[in-house]
């Protein structure tokens, strides 16, 4: 494991703020930039449990800040897949090793980017005017 230093103390709190910068325009991508580049600093198996724990941090901010919007019906239907989802993750995590989850991870970062690319879903026109406003400070 890398030699916590200053320097990178710094670091990774500027990808962690810049990363929660873009959930807040972007609604979404804080777990994804924060894995990817943490990924480049430390072994998997240190960034997958950071990295969820700064996601859970995020989305229980969110749960208190958003709740008399929450949808129990919705919770209740992605509840289930969720917890699934962690214990495959959980025992991949501990079944491979650290280059195997980084080779997975880019694999499908890599495949997801083609999909993006070439099947993009389609927006509604107030979505896109609500990003183009987002951004109009650029």
């Amino acid at each position: 494991m890398a030699d916590f230093n200053l320097t990178l103390i710094m670091l990774m709190t500027s990808i962690v703020i810049i990363a929660y910068f873009i959930k807040g325009v972007l609604g979404f991508g804080e777990g994804l930039i924060t894995t990817s580049f943490f990924l480049l600093l430390f072994d998997a198996k240190f960034v997958l449990p950071l990295a969820l724990l700064l996601v859970l941090i995020g989305g229980l901010y969110q749960l208190a800040y958003f709740k008399k919007d929450i949808s129990v019906l919705v919770i209740k239907t992605i509840i289930i897949p969720l917890i699934i989802g962690v214990a495959i993750g959980a025992y991949l995590l501990n079944s491979l090793n650290s280059e195997a989850i980084r080779l997975l991870f880019a694999i499908f970062l890599m495949a997801y980017s083609v999909k993006l690319l070439f099947f993009p879903k389609q927006k509604s026109a107030a979505f896109q005017k609500k990003i183009k406003k987002s951004l109009s400070f650029l």
